[in-house]
C-alpha cells in the first residue's frame, strides 16, 4: 500500500509538472502580425485660377472663352494598402466668352456656379460586413448660361479650322517623292492655318447692279460686290486692346 501510495503521488506530481509545462508554453505564444498601413493627407487651397482658350489657327490670336475658379478648397486622406479614402472639394466657377463682333468679353455664366463634392470609401456603418462601401456626393447650385449667336459661330469656326489643320498635318504623304527636310509638312500646315477665316459681317447685293463698299478706318478701302453675290468682312479690333497692342486677355 505504501508503494502504491508513492506511485500515486509520483503519478500526481508528473501530471502537475506536465500541466505546468503546458501552461508555461502557452504564455510564449505571440499574437499574429498586423500589416502596416500608410496614410496620406492632402490639402489644396487656390484663391483664383483662370485659363483662357484662344484660337490661333489663323495666324492671329482670337479668344474664344475663359473659365475662372475662385475659392477652390480641397482636402482628403488616403490609407494604403486597403485603399480607404475620404475627400471633399468646394469651388465657385465663372465663365466669359469673347464676342468678336464687338471685341468685348460677355458673361457666359450669369452668376457664379458653386459646386461641392464629397467622396469616401470605408467599412459600411449601416450593415455589419467586411465589404467596403464607396459613397460619392455631388451638390450643385443652378447653372445659368447666357450666350449669343456669335459665340456658337466662333466655336464652330474653330472646330472646322482644327479639323482641316489636323488633316493637313496627319494626312497621307508620299515620302518617297518628298526629300527629307524639305519642309513640305510645315508649308502645308501654314497653308491650312489660313484656309478659313470667321467673318461675322457681310454685304449681300440683290439690287441688280454691281456695288462697292469701304470700311471706316482703312481696313477695306474699296471692295466690289457684284450683283447676286455676298462679300464677308470683319472690323479690326480696337487699338491698345487684344492682339496688335496690349493683350487684354
Amino acid at each position: 500500500e505504501k508503494i502504491r501510495t508513492d506511485e500515486s503521488m509520483s503519478h500526481h506530481e508528473s501530471e502537475n509538472s506536465i500541466g505546468d509545462s503546458i501552461s508555461t508554453a502557452s504564455l510564449h505564444f505571440s499574437p499574429p502580425s498586423v500589416p502596416s498601413s500608410t496614410k496620406f493627407q492632402v490639402k489644396i487651397t487656390m484663391p483664383q485660377t483662370r485659363f483662357t482658350v484662344i484660337n490661333d489657327l489663323q495666324g492671329m490670336d482670337e479668344a474664344l472663352f475663359r473659365v475662372s475658379m475662385t475659392n477652390f478648397v480641397a482636402g482628403g486622406e488616403l490609407v494604403s494598402p486597403k485603399t480607404l479614402f475620404d475627400f471633399h472639394c468646394n469651388t465657385s466657377i465663372l465663365a466669359d466668352y469673347f464676342d468678336t463682333s464687338v471685341n468685348l468679353w460677355n458673361r457666359l455664366l450669369i452668376q457664379p456656379w458653386e459646386i461641392t463634392m464629397k467622396g469616401s470609401r470605408a467599412p459600411s456603418r449601416r450593415f455589419k460586413s467586411d465589404r467596403l462601401s464607396s459613397v460619392l456626393d455631388l451638390e450643385s447650385f443652378p447653372c445659368c448660361i447666357s450666350f449669343s449667336e456669335q459665340f456658337l459661330v466662333s466655336l464652330a469656326s474653330a472646330a472646322r479650322m482644327w479639323s482641316i489643320y489636323a488633316a493637313a498635318i496627319h494626312g497621307p504623304t508620299d515620302h518617297s517623292s518628298v526629300p527629307s527636310g524639305s519642309g513640305k509638312s510645315s508649308m502645308t500646315a501654314t497653308a491650312a492655318r489660313n484656309l478659313i477665316t470667321s467673318f461675322p459681317h457681310a454685304v449681300a447685293n440683290h439690287c441688280g447692279l454691281d456695288v462697292s463698299f469701304s470700311l471706316k478706318g482703312g481696313s477695306i478701302e474699296s471692295r466690289v460686290c457684284p450683283t447676286g453675290n455676298t462679300q464677308y468682312f470683319r472690323f479690326d479690333p480696337p487699338k491698345g486692346r487684344g492682339y496688335g497692342g496690349r493683350r487684354a486677355y
